[in-house]
């Protein structure tokens, strides 16, 4: 049956492929497109199967065998109220100790980015030994923006970002540092 897991979720998908083309001219649609459209042949045991459940149900009317297809009125309502129940649908989530977050009262949120150059040189001692001079390159430049407030050039770690791409834990405690700096700027 390929995709689908079993007789339900075909016969789903058949119904709301014949509802989605229901606007043909005279409301019939192609049982070659619709099988098409829901990955089976139409000449399957499977499509032929849906199809005479769905005409069972009264969902459905056929006409040359399986070659031209309607949707009932009883079709078009079983799709929408498929279509209601899965909207209608409700996430929840359940927290636990959420003690100072502001879920539900929109009041404030603060950030707080923890950033030392300790994290940095750890990362830098476990890199490729072939790195270890560029990053700490790096470093000296970010010790720079951010212990003389300089401000940020344009293409900073451009010129890095090969080397940044291999090491994610580095780029990481980049983005805190970042976050801190523009954090303290902004106050």
């Amino acid at each position: 049956m390929g995709e689908y897991a079993d007789n339900r979720q075909l016969r789903e998908a058949v119904l709301r492929a014949i509802y989605e083309r229901r606007n043909a001219p005279a409301g019939i649609v192609s049982g070659h497109e619709v099988a098409q459209s829901v990955g089976v042949p139409v000449e399957s045991p499977e499509f032929d199967g849906t199809v005479t459940d769905l005409v069972a149900r009264g969902h459905v009317t056929r006409q040359a065998g399986n070659a031209m297809l309607s949707i009932t009125g009883d079709g078009i309502e079983e799709v929408e109220e498929g279509a209601k129940d899965a909207a209608a649908q409700i996430a929840n989530f359940n927290i636990e100790a959420a003690q100072g977050s502001i879920i539900g009262t929109q009041q404030n949120a603060e950030l707080t980015a923890t950033f030392n150059f300790g994290d940095f040189d750890r990362e830098i001692e476990q890199a490729a030994e072939e790195d270890k001079e560029e990053l700490k390159e790096v470093r000296e430049q970010l010790r720079k923006m951010l212990e003389e407030e300089q401000t940020v050039n344009r293409g900073f770690l451009a010129r890095w970002g090969a080397l940044l791409e291999k090491y994610p834990a580095i780029t990481g405690l980049i983005s805190r540092a970042f976050i801190g700096w523009l954090t303290q700027q902004a106050q």
